[in-house]
């Protein structure tokens, strides 16, 4: 708390040596020197008060300013409450070597520990997806080959065993070519990789997955 300091009453302290009527040059030059430094008194008398209300106003401001923050402050911690994480969640002071304190830090480092460890499992797995993804994308790009080859064979036995069949029946004679060929013999799909699901946000826009491909078999 600031006091301002009380102003004197007008007048002068030493009366007995300024009242009087100098008998000496010596006398009147002392007068004067008094006089003057009782003006001088008055006037940092004066500029000490102004300072010291711009204190108090200063301080009235401040006090102010102050519960405007911790009102905020309250209604903010309210809205956020469960969801701050920081060891100066509500902005006191902390003795750092404290049991309290000292516990919570080694919680947060357990904790951040373990979000890491999580993190970097997650990237592993989805590591191993990938190339699963993509060893199954190469079996599978070899399969549809190896049945393409075997359709390609299979119409052409069709279109020979057609043209064969229309010739005998063009020249009246008994078709005797048995029957017409089947397909079959051909390489199912193999059950595609499971995608691991999305457990955060940078995970994302990694996916390495590829569409699905149909070769309509």
């Amino acid at each position: 708390m600031v006091h301002i300091t009380p102003k004197r009453q007008p007048g002068t302290h030493y009366p007995e040596l300024l009242n009087v009527e100098p008998e000496t040059d010596r006398e009147g030059l002392l007068q004067r020197a008094l006089h003057r430094t009782e003006a001088r008194e008055a006037c940092h008398e004066g500029h000490v008060i102004a300072m010291q209300v711009s204190l108090v106003l200063m301080q009235k401001y401040c006090d102010w300013v102050r519960s405007q923050l911790e009102s905020h402050e309250n209604k903010t911690k309210k809205r956020g409450q469960g969801k701050n994480k920081r060891l100066h969640g509500d902005g006191l002071p902390r003795l750092l070597t404290g049991d309290e304190f000292f516990s919570r830090v080694v919680h947060a480092e357990e904790a951040h520990g373990k979000e890491v460890a999580e993190k970097e499992a997650r990237k592993g797995r989805r590591d191993e997806h990938t190339k699963a993804l993509g060893e199954w994308k190469a079996r599978d790009d070899e399969r549809k080959k190896c049945n393409k080859v075997k359709r390609d064979a299979w119409k052409r036995a069709v279109a020979d065993w057609q043209a064969q069949r229309d010739l005998a029946k063009e020249q009246g004679i008994k078709w005797t070519g048995g029957k017409k060929p089947t397909l079959g013999g051909v390489e199912k799909v193999e059950p595609r990789p499971k995608a691991l699901p999305i457990v955060d946000e940078d995970e994302a826009d990694e996916s390495s997955g590829w569409e699905d491909d149909n070769d309509n078999e």
